[in-house]
C-alpha cells in the first residue's frame, strides 16, 4: 500500500465441527463445536514501506462446553482485538527473480471471554515474515512467523508459544476473465516446545476470487482439516468482501488524472505505429500532463493480442513502447521513462472476440507524481 491509502475488508465464515473435542472416559466430548465469525479488517498505508491494521472479530454463535462441568452451551461475544503492522522490505518486480518481503509484527489484545475459548487474558505478540512472487501465470506467496502466548493447560493438554506458517497461490483464469482467478491456501502451526499431533492443526481452503474495477474484491471459498488436530475444523466455509481506496484529498484540477491512472493507446493489428486518432489521443493526454502534474516516473507498458507467436508477439509489444517513448521523450526527461513489453501475457479482455483482440493491442502509460 502507498502512504495514504485505505483498505477495508469483511468477512464471515463458519468452522466447524468439532473443533476441540477430547475424550472423557471414553466418550468424544466437545469443548469447542461450531463457531460463525465475523471479521472487520482495516489497513492504513502510513507511508510507502509501512501499513499499520487492525482486526475486530465478532463471533455470531459458538457452540462450546465449560472446560470444568462440560455442560454444553451457546453464546456470542466479541473476539481479541489484533493490531498489526507490515514493513516492505523488498518489493515484487516483474523484471527481477527476487520475491517482495515484508515484515509483520502483531500484537493481540484481550477483549473477549477466555473461559468461552473466545479469547484470552493477556496480549499475544507475534512476528512474521511474508515472501510473494507475481510469474507469469500465477502469483505465489509463502509466510513463517511465531506467536507467543502464555503458556497454559485445558484438560491435560498443554498450549504455548506456536511456529506458525502458511502458503497460498492464485490462478487467474486468462483466457476468460483476468480478473476471476482460483485461490489455493494451506495454513498451520506447531508449538515446539512440545511437538505433538493434538496441537498442530493444519488446514486447507480454496475459492475463488473476483476484481472489480472500482476496488471491489469477492472472495468465496471453502475447506477443513488437513490433519485431526485440535483447533481443525472439518468444515470452513468463507465468504469475504474488500474494498480499496485512496483518502487522500484530491484537488480539482488532478482529479481527472487521478481517477484515471493508466492511459490506454490502441494500436491496429501487427502495428507498432499510432494511427491518427491514437495519436490526437496522445496529444490531449500530454497536454493535460504538463500543465497539471509533477512527474516522477513515467512507465510505458506495450501488449498484444493472442494471435501469433509468443516470441513476435513480445517483439511487437516492445516495439510498441518504444514508440510511445520516443514521443513522450520530446516532452519529458528520457530518465523518467521506462518501457516493457508483455506480449499477450496481460490480457484486458478476451482474446476470443474481435474487440477483445482490438482492446488488448495497446499500450498502457502509468504515472507517478512527486509528493
Amino acid at each position: 500500500m502507498k502512504a495514504g491509502d485505505f483498505y477495508f475488508k469483511i468477512s464471515q465464515d463458519y468452522a466447524g465441527p468439532h473443533i476441540f473435542q477430547v475424550s472423557i472416559g471414553g466418550t468424544p466430548t466437545d469443548v469447542v463445536d461450531k463457531i460463525s465469525s465475523t471479521h472487520f479488517l482495516s489497513s492504513v498505508g502510513i507511508n510507502d514501506f509501512l501499513t499499520a491494521s487492525l482486526d475486530i472479530p465478532f463471533y455470531l454463535y459458538a457452540r462450546e462446553a465449560n472446560v470444568v462441568s462440560l455442560k454444553s452451551f451457546t453464546t456470542q461475544s466479541l473476539g481479541d482485538l489484533q493490531m498489526a503492522f507490515k514493513f516492505r522490505i523488498l518489493e515484487d518486480h516483474p523484471d527481477k527473480p527476487f520475491p517482495g518481503l515484508a515484515l509483520l509484527i502483531t500484537n493481540t489484545f484481550p477483549a473477549g471471554n477466555e473461559m468461552k475459548f473466545l479469547g484470552t487474558s493477556h496480549a499475544v505478540p507475534g512476528v512474521g515474515l511474508l515472501a510473494g512472487k507475481k510469474f507469469k501465470d500465477f502469483s505465489l506467496a509463502v509466510n513463517f512467523g511465531a506467536n507467543f502466548p502464555q503458556s497454559k493447560t485445558v484438560l491435560g493438554l498443554k498450549f504455548d508459544d506456536q511456529i506458525t506458517y502458511g502458503g497460498a497461490i492464485k490462478i487467474p483464469f486468462g483466457f476468460w476473465d483476468p480478473k476471476l482467478s482460483v485461490m489455493g491456501e494451506i495454513r498451520g502451526h506447531f508449538e515446539p516446545n512440545k511437538i505433538q499431533i493434538a496441537t498442530a492443526p493444519v488446514e486447507f481452503t480454496t475459492g475463488l476470487q473476483k476484481e472489480f474495477k472500482n476496488g471491489l474484491i469477492l472472495q468465496a471459498a471453502g475447506g477443513g482439516a488437513w490433519n485431526n488436530a485440535i483447533g481443525n475444523p472439518r468444515i470452513h466455509a468463507l465468504l469475504t468482501l474488500s474494498y480499496s481506496f485512496s483518502v487522500k484529498k484530491i484537488s480539482p484540477e488532478k482529479q481527472e488524472i487521478e481517477q484515471n491512472p493508466v492511459w490506454n493507446l490502441y494500436f491496429d493489428f501487427g502495428s507498432s505505429q499510432l494511427n491518427q486518432k491514437e495519436e490526437t489521443k496522445l496529444s490531449e493526454f500530454l497536454q493535460k500532463i504538463k500543465k497539471r502534474e509533477k512527474i516522477k516516473k513515467i512507465l510505458v507498458e506495450g501488449h498484444t493480442d493472442s494471435l501469433g507467436s509468443k516470441k513476435s508477439n513480445l517483439r511487437l509489444s516492445r516495439r510498441r513502447a518504444s514508440t510511445v517513448k520516443k514521443i513522450l521523450s520530446q516532452h519529458f526527461k528520457k530518465s523518467t521513462i521506462e518501457t516493457r513489453g508483455w506480449g499477450s501475457k496481460k490480457p484486458l479482455s478476451s482474446n476470443r472476440t474481435k474487440e477483445g483482440r482490438r482492446l488488448n493491442r495497446r499500450v498502457d502509460i502509468l504515472i507517478e507524481r512527486e509528493d
